[in-house]
């Protein structure tokens, strides 16, 4: 089992950015990644949340899911094509949530497995904490295998 606070303090670590973004990985179960961020440090003008910062959070979300998914491999995950939505502004803190169909999940293994690289679409959505999806966005990933990494299971 991944320990979650461990990956966030990796990210954080790896990716300067992150840190200012206030995110917690809250929660992985092998389908669905859940994350949190404050407002106050991703706050615009208006007062709601900045979309600069919806964005970054919400393609974080699809990276970390593909290469969540991956483990126990060592693989390197980098985003390719995606698309953003916003529906509503968000006047909170957000909760984040990213998946992929199981049929996704199954191909992205198998393919790894094959090939040592795979792609993998994921969804991603936010919302104030408790509320309505008002965000949305899909993001293409290719993780590949790093040398000698051994084969997913």
């Amino acid at each position: 089992m991944i320990d979650l606070q461990q990956f966030a303090d990796h990210i954080r670590e790896n990716m300067p950015l992150t840190r200012h973004l206030d995110f917690q990985i809250l929660g992985w179960d092998g389908e669905q990644l859940t994350l949190s961020a404050g407002l106050a440090v991703n706050i615009n003008d208006k007062g709601t949340l900045f979309a600069g910062s919806q964005t970054a959070l919400l393609t974080l979300a699809g990276w970390a899911y593909a290469t969540l998914l991956a483990r126990p491999c060592s693989v390197d995950v980098v985003a390719g094509t995606s698309t953003m939505a916003f529906k509503a502004p968000i006047r909170g803190d957000i909760e984040i949530l990213a998946t992929a169909t199981a049929e996704t999940r199954e191909r992205f293994h198998q393919r790894l497995a094959r090939k040592g690289k795979a792609p993998i679409a994921v969804h991603v959505q936010a919302r104030q904490h408790g509320g309505e999806w008002v965000s949305e966005y899909h993001g293409n990933y290719l993780a590949t295998l790093h040398p000698g990494a051994g084969q997913p299971q």
